[in-house]
């Protein structure tokens, strides 16, 4: 059942007493209206269909719903507000209030709602589109979207827009103009260039470069020309390289004039054997016979009475065998001329006996701390023959104690004698150098076999790595 408060005849009076005079009857109405209808399920104030979601729907498009209005002291006064109560308060600060079951609260000081998310950034992507289906004389393809995982890239899955800005058609040449008048005509540019000594400009010399306009056309830059002067320096030097490898022999040149007595040259190749004499006396002195490594020892009190003998590392009498190494399996140096003044260190890589009293590292031995004494030290070394067997180089092979170096005469360098080849030996045994010396070593004492050639003007094949290539340090005490 609905309940409509409306008059169409006159508006309603506005005094105190009017008021009093319609509102009681219209509530006492609305009450027996009330009491008799047991299911009222709304009221409507200007409208005969009130909604049906609400208790009470005011209709109106002239006026308004005024509710109680209180005082801020009135307000506070009401006793036992029910929660919901409404009201408008008049005095500061105004507005609507409404009881939230605990205090009153007014409608305008909610706090602010939260922040909205951040829009998205559109992108434009813009590249060039070649003469085809979209754009037959070419142009741009314009792509557009937002940036959905915000990395300022306008990636494939985020283009929702393709649009294309395509080039006009050529259009047809135009005529030719007239030709334009003659101009004057230009001044030269001149450049020269001088020496420059080093100095201030080049800290080790180069080139000075003037420029300018030959402003009086007699093809020379003068002076009062010059616009811009520069410096091409040249670099500094660099350091000095390393001594390369000896040439191959040049072509004799003409025989020159003949020239005074030389100095004495070099031993000449070996002559060709003499037939073999008759045999001699016997001698005494070293036996024949012995291998690479063995020591000569005497074999009772008679003079001479000696044989070759193979030390043991445990030793005898005092001595012992400190390293047996060769080259089996290694490289082969090439040794330089007997004029050059470096001479390179042989390796002897393949350690047969390590030393018990010092250590091989391959180039170097050095003396341990309890190995002082006094050392036999033996080397040999073959090299291949020459394509021409006759000409086949030997080797000077050369102690160097402590590495003071190649060439010194401290007395920590002992040089062997010169050997010449033997073009009657077996191949393979032509060309040689060998070397025996005993030396006092001091414990820490280092020491190196090194070698050159046994001519003044020819290098060495390279070292043959084999057993007879070998270095051999023998303990004497």
């Amino acid at each position: 059942m609905h309940v409509m408060l409306f008059s169409p005849m006159k508006p309603l009076l506005t005094s105190p007493a009017a008021l009093r005079r319609w509102l009681l009857p219209a509530l006492l109405l609305g009450a027996t209206t009330a009491a008799r209808a047991q299911a009222l399920t709304n009221v409507g104030v200007g409208t005969t269909t009130p909604d049906a979601s609400a208790m009470l729907d005011v209709s109106s498009t002239t006026q308004g719903l005024l509710l109680p209005r209180l005082t801020a002291a009135q307000r506070t006064a009401i006793a036992r507000p029910a929660t919901g109560l409404l009201l408008y308060q008049t005095d500061a600060p105004a507005g609507f209030y409404f009881y939230d079951g605990s205090a009153w609260t007014a409608l305008s000081s909610g706090s602010p709602g939260p922040a909205g998310m951040p829009g998205r950034n559109a992108l434009v992507l813009t590249t060039a589109e070649a003469a085809g289906t979209n754009c037959a004389t070419g142009g741009t393809k314009v792509e557009t979207g937002q940036d959905a995982n915000d990395n300022g890239t306008l990636d494939a899955g985020e283009i929702t827009s393709t649009r294309y800005v395509c080039n006009g058609a050529a259009g047809a040449n135009g005529s030719a103009g007239s030709p334009g008048t003659a101009g004057a005509n230009g001044i030269s540019a001149l450049v020269r260039t001088t020496a420059e000594a080093a100095g201030a400009n080049c800290a080790t010399g180069g080139t000075k470069v003037e420029t300018g306009p030959d402003n009086n056309n007699n093809g020379t830059l003068d002076a009062g020309e010059i616009t811009s002067t520069r410096y091409v320096c040249n670099g500094a030097a660099g350091s000095t390289g390393g001594k390369g490898d000896q040439g191959n022999p040049g072509t004799a040149g003409t025989p020159g004039a003949t020239g005074g007595k030389g100095d004495k040259g070099d031993p000449g190749t070996a002559g060709t054997p003499g037939s073999t004499g008759g045999k001699g006396d016997t001698g005494v002195g070293v036996p024949t016979g012995g291998t690479a490594g063995q020591i000569l020892t005497k074999t009772g009190t008679t003079d001479y009475a000696t044989q070759w003998s193979t030390p043991t590392a445990g030793g005898s009498g005092g001595v012992t065998t400190q390293l047996r190494a060769n080259k089996v399996g290694g490289t082969g140096e090439t040794l330089p001329a007997a004029t050059s003044t470096t001479a390179p260190t042989i390796a002897f890589n393949n350690v047969v006996t390590a030393p018990t009293q010092g250590a091989w590292d391959g180039t170097t031995y050095t003396v341990g701390t309890s190995g002082a004494g006094l050392y036999l030290i033996q080397s040999a070394i073959l090299t291949p023959d020459a394509a021409t067997a006759s000409q086949t180089v030997s080797a000077n092979l050369v102690l160097e104690v402590n590495n003071v170096g190649y060439g010194s005469t401290t007395g920590n360098v002992y040089y062997s004698l010169y050997t010449s080849p033997n073009a009657s030996t077996p191949a393979g045994t032509k060309g040689r150098g060998e070397f025996s010396r005993v030396v006092y070593l001091n414990a820490n004492d280092t020491f190196k076999i090194r070698g050159t050639s046994s001519t003044s003007t020819v290098a060495t094949q390279p070292i043959s790595p084999v057993a007879a290539s070998y270095l051999t340090v023998l303990k004497l005490n």
